[in-house]
């Protein structure tokens, strides 16, 4: 497991029409493989990641979080994911540790197998899935965590929300949320473009 130092990434969000930039203070790292970059634009955070899955009983993927406490709600407008197979996976992730292993639930888009719920209850056990459906880009993902209640939702504009999926997952107070992104195809590199990221 690789990891970067902190990283102050400028995020662009958009609010009523105009632009509103927050600097937030996150961490960029891989877990279970190595090599993933996290490139900050001027309104977006691209991330560059090979890895083997985020499946099974260990995960291989790139990740960008924070460290929060208690109840929280993540969400993140996705451009593009670059197609290196089918399962490719780029989301929004609520994690108990960077352990590869480690409990989490997330939401997913996929070059060909739309949006997928997806979330290992126990750690080191096997991870679980959902299909949601179809979708177009952009679109908007959201993570939302209220005691050990897990709710999914995705959106065409960011205004409208459609549940994707909800789980009980016991964690503990203090967890990671953030994006992650996985080729599927270790040694081969996809790429996600993330904008409007928000995180309360």
């Amino acid at each position: 497991m690789k990891k970067d130092l902190s990283l102050y990434l400028t995020i662009a969000l958009i609010c009523a029409g105009s632009f509103v930039i927050a600097q937030e203070k996150w961490e960029s790292l891989d877990i279970g493989t190595e090599g993933g970059k996290t490139r900050i634009e001027k309104d977006s955070i691209v991330i560059i990641a090979d890895g083997a899955d985020i499946w099974e009983t260990a995960d291989g993927f790139r990740f960008v979080y924070r460290k929060v406490s208690g109840n929280v709600e993540i969400s993140a407008r996705i451009h593009s994911l670059k197609e290196v197979n089918e399962w490719s996976k780029a989301g929004v992730m609520i994690r108990e540790s960077t352990k590869p292993g480690s409990k989490h639930v997330m939401l997913v888009a996929t070059p060909m197998h739309g949006l997928a719920f997806q979330y290992r209850p126990e750690a080191d056990d096997t991870s679980q899935h959902v299909e949601v459906g179809e979708f177009e880009y952009p679109v908007y993902l959201k993570m939302k965590r209220t005691g050990n209640a897990f709710s999914a939702y995705w959106s065409r504009d960011g205004r409208k929300w459609n549940e994707a999926g909800e789980i009980e997952v016991e964690m503990g107070k203090d967890v990671l949320a953030g994006l992650a992104v996985t080729s599927h195809a270790e040694g081969e590199y996809t790429e996600a473009k993330f904008t409007e990221v928000k995180l309360k």
